[in-house]
């Protein structure tokens, strides 16, 4: 009860009231998936050697960010952020590990502003560090005190940010200008994996969006606007989500299936957008760990509904932009078993590219999968 209250209390704060409700008027049956190629979903796919020198070697890859033809990764082993061009060249890198006022102690995550074009990298123990995006140091900011954790960075316009926090305040709105905390907002103190709230926001088109956990909306924190997935007779029922939040807040923070367990239908693990689909990844289904991918195509007003594409390829690690998908097998916590290309979608050049990589020296490889338009 006290969490549909905070959900009712960020709309009323953050949009004074809301307008507008986007409901999909197409019911989309989570029960039955279709046949999908990959080609059904991007025109075309790149296979991008990173360049490998003494001074980019990339350990494990935890974000990639792709803007302005340019890859920017981050390295959470090594506590560094890797830049590199469209084709794969070597541009830059930012190591400042450590105490002084340039530096920081612990990468937690990062971000590009595109308002101000500048680059973020978030220490969660509460300092902001700004860089150019050719590397180069602008500023370090402390964030207040008053949150204990900052997990995730998300630029509002040029004067705010929205961050996203594992403690008590799943979002915490900043003033940067004034240096001070605008709002705090979805206050629950009994998160654990189900209820977290990371990987539940994202951008596009220069606007934010957040889904609450165990539920169907995304909400974009700009505007009036929500927007809700519709399962029909899949959906979760209100006594099924309070019937798992119990079960969280008696568990702590011990994590469980519920899906598994058949307490929810499913619940949805991240939401994306580009310009073609809404993406949606869920846990469905009662197999350990299974996952269902939902695009549902703007243009044409269909979804694709599937655990893996006809050539095997999964999105279990995607790194999305408005217009692509970025996979890589060389991740943190690497997932087994977990397919990202296949050779009869790859013309005999990327082959031969992928034919002399040597995954014990050379740095991973991308495979860039551009979206229809």
């Amino acid at each position: 009860m006290r969490k549909t209250i905070y959900y009712f209390l960020f709309i009323g704060i953050l949009f004074s009231c809301t307008k507008k409700s986007d409901k999909l008027e197409n019911i989309i049956n989570i029960k039955k998936t279709t046949p999908v190629s990959i080609f059904d979903l991007s025109k075309s796919v790149d296979v991008i050697k990173l360049e490998t020198n003494n001074d980019c070697l990339i350990e494990s890859i935890s974000d990639v960010v792709f803007y302005n033809n340019r890859f920017y990764i981050l390295d959470i082993r090594q506590q560094g952020l890797f830049c590199f061009d469209a084709t794969g060249k070597f541009i830059y890198k930012i190591f400042r590990k450590g105490q002084g006022p340039e530096e920081y102690i612990y990468i937690g995550s990062f971000n590009i502003d595109p308002f101000n074009k500048q680059l973020l990298i978030l220490e969660p123990f509460g300092n902001l560090l700004t860089f150019d995006l050719n590397g180069n140091f602008i500023s370090k900011t402390r964030l207040p005190k008053e949150i204990a954790a900052y997990n995730e960075v998300f630029p509002l316009n040029n004067d705010t940010l929205l961050f996203i926090s594992i403690n008590r305040y799943s979002i915490v709105t900043y003033d940067k200008k004034r240096k001070t905390i605008i709002n705090k907002l979805f206050d629950d103190e009994n998160k654990n994996n189900l209820l977290s709230p990371i990987n539940k926001t994202y951008s596009y088109n220069d606007q934010v969006f957040f889904s609450p956990p165990i539920s169907n909306d995304i909400i974009n924190v700009k505007n009036d606007s929500v927007f809700t997935w519709n399962f029909g007779h899949e959906n979760n029922t209100q006594g099924q989500v309070k019937k798992v939040k119990e079960e969280i807040k008696n568990a702590g923070n011990v994590y469980d299936d519920y899906v598994q367990k058949q307490l929810i239908n499913y619940y949805i693990i991240f939401n994306y957008e580009t310009e073609r689909y809404k993406i949606c990844m869920l846990r469905y289904g009662k197999e350990e760990y299974k996952c269902r991918y939902i695009f549902y195509d703007k243009k044409i007003k269909k979804p694709f509904i599937f655990e893996q594409t006809d050539e095997g390829i999964q999105f279990l690690i995607p790194f999305y932009n408005e217009k692509s998908v970025v996979l890589t097998d060389h991740v943190t916590g690497q997932i087994r078993n977990y397919k990202i290309y296949d050779d009869k979608i790859l013309t005999d050049q990327q082959r031969e590219i992928i034919k002399q990589h040597n995954t014990e020296t050379d740095n991973p490889l991308l495979f860039k999968y551009n979206f229809k338009e």
